[in-house]
């Protein structure tokens, strides 16, 4: 009797298992715990998707930011000449806009970038309407223009140029006391933005610190740059002979808020070698808007004998540019939304003008 007990126990540890319910059970609580888990994994995944979206979206207008102050810096800056010197020295003799002269260029005004200190909007900042973009040959396929662009003219590169100082008739034909100079392949063989615009017979800018002209970029004998008599007559021989004549690339760049195929985003336009305008290069997407505001110093004492006075400046901002003088800062009002989201955020950029209105570099005489 003993025996049979102990092979029916024997035989029951042989084939014991979960039953049917038990198994179900244990089945469930599985499923339970995956679905929970994947939904975690899932979950997650998202949530470092949509951070990674926000933070390329930071990353993206920190680095149009980057681009947009490099700019700014630059805007009305020819090398040793500063347009807002054009200004200054005018106001300073009392003889209006014929002191410090900026002539226009054909195609520059084509290209909405006149030069002339009675025209241009800031004297190295413009802002351009999509018409004025259309006429200037922006590509505007498949974009719509949300505001103006906003433009910043200045000259990119640098090189020095030789004076040989050798008399050449005028176009007339009558007789010119002395022409400029040649600038040697050494000079600006090592500078791109200077050797690419002569390739692509761009425009140029000789200036000196005191004077500018524009000229047709054109490669004379011996792979050097000539310029014409006429354009030489721009700046005077003692001008000339300073020392401080260089020539500059002219260069501009542009920044508008476009619908792109129904997506709002941050456009960079610029001018290539030929001074067409090339582009557009899309900064960041899920831009919805940019108000520039420009900020001009008021009350400046520092010409004053009175030290107390130094340092009193005060800022205006204002929407609009004054036809008279460059901004000392720009600042750019940015708003945009991140991927999925319904609200906008701003991005405040803060931009320096350094031939703008400052006061800093006005010191008593």
């Amino acid at each position: 009797m003993m025996r049979n007990n102990r092979n029916y126990l024997s035989s029951r540890a042989k084939y014991a298992g979960f039953t049917l319910i038990e198994f179900l059970v244990a089945s469930a609580l599985s499923l339970i715990v995956i679905v929970a888990a994947g939904g975690t994994y899932f979950m997650t995944r998202q949530l470092n998707a949509n951070a990674q979206k926000r933070l390329d979206v930071q990353q993206n207008l920190r680095n149009a930011a980057s681009l947009i102050t490099r700019d700014a810096r630059n805007a009305g800056s020819f090398g040793c000449f500063s347009t807002s010197s054009v200004v200054v020295k005018a106001e300073s003799e009392g003889v209006g806009a014929t002191v410090g002269k900026f002539p226009n260029f054909t195609d520059a005004e084509r290209r909405q970038l006149e030069l002339d200190p009675k025209k241009n909007d800031g004297f190295g900042l413009k802002l351009i309407s999509q018409a004025q973009a259309q006429a200037a040959g922006f590509d505007l396929q498949g974009i719509q223009f949300k505001g103006n662009a906003i433009a910043f003219i200045y000259g990119k590169g640098s090189a020095s140029v030789t004076d040989n100082g050798i008399p050449a008739p005028k176009a007339d034909g009558s007789a010119s006391p002395y022409t400029l100079g040649t600038l040697t392949v050494s000079d600006y063989q090592n500078e791109p933005d200077i050797s690419n615009t002569v390739a692509s017979q761009g425009e140029l800018v000789v200036s000196s610190c005191n004077d500018a002209f524009g000229s047709k970029a054109q490669s004379g004998s011996n792979n050097s740059i000539t310029f014409a008599a006429t354009q030489a007559d721009e700046l005077t021989k003692a001008q000339r002979s300073s020392g401080e004549l260089g020539v500059t690339k002219l260069y501009a760049s542009a920044y508008v808020v476009a619908d792109v195929n129904n997506v709002s985003s941050l456009l960079r336009y610029d001018l290539n070698g030929a001074g067409e305008w090339q582009g557009p290069q899309l900064l960041a997407k899920n831009v919805t808007g940019i108000t520039p505001m420009f900020g001009y110093v008021e009350n400046c004492q520092n010409m004053s004998d009175d030290v107390s006075k130094h340092n009193q400046e005060t800022f205006k901002f204002t929407e609009n540019l004054d036809k008279a003088d460059l901004p000392a800062v720009v600042r750019l009002h940015v708003t945009y939304r991140y991927p999925e989201g319904d609200q906008d955020v701003d991005y405040i950029i803060n931009a320096s003008v350094r031939s703008g209105s400052s006061c800093s570099t006005t010191l008593p005489v």
